[in-house]
């Protein structure tokens, strides 16, 4: 089509799959972190951060690798060596191929043993259920509407957000000094 051009650009807004602490399961579980958000192929990227890397203040971390034995190592360590089961829920108005990216990340739990109940949720019953933190994992899309990556980090992983059934002290501390400082020196 004559004058049409297609740019790539990053973004403030991306998929996060909280993983809650409401199950001892997960609280055990070391590999129910970042890595297991990678999802290969034409759905997603490679998280870099919690945050997408559009957003002012975003790290770019080195992501783990995609390691089915290291994930079942760390499900062994972790008291699971068979795996275990648990659920994950998703809002259905929760953007583009939410669904399909959930199925692709359960099909990859799946591998090592991890059986994931899918809970696609109408909107109304997915903020209930989120806001009254009854879930165990949770897929939603996350805008930085700001830019700034205090407002995803402070709004959503400081003890007192009481978002997702984490609360670390530490954490909290060096995340409210950022809000004052630009260089964190």
């Amino acid at each position: 089509m004559a004058g049409l051009r297609v740019e790539a650009r990053t973004t403030s807004s991306g998929r996060i799959s909280v993983f809650r602490g409401r199950s001892d399961v997960l609280l055990r579980s070391r590999c129910s972190s970042r890595s297991t958000a990678v999802v290969p192929g034409d759905l997603a990227t490679v998280a870099q951060a919690p945050l997408a890397q559009g957003v002012i203040g975003a790290p770019k971390l080195t992501p783990y690798t995609y390691d089915q034995a290291k994930a079942k190592q760390l499900l062994t360590e972790a008291g699971y060596p068979n795996g275990f089961s648990t659920s994950m829920q998703w809002p259905l108005e929760g953007g583009p191929n939410i669904r399909a990216l959930a199925q692709a990340m359960i099909s990859d739990w799946a591998k090592i043993g991890v059986t994931v109940k899918p809970l696609e949720k109408e909107r109304a019953q997915w903020l209930e259920d989120f806001g009254k933190l009854d879930w165990d994992m949770n897929l939603q899309t996350d805008v930085t509407g700001t830019g700034d990556a205090d407002y995803t980090l402070a709004r959503l992983y400081v003890c007192s957000a009481k978002q997702n059934g984490y609360c670390n002290p530490a954490l909290d501390k060096l995340l409210l000094f950022t809000k004052v400082t630009v260089s964190g020196s």
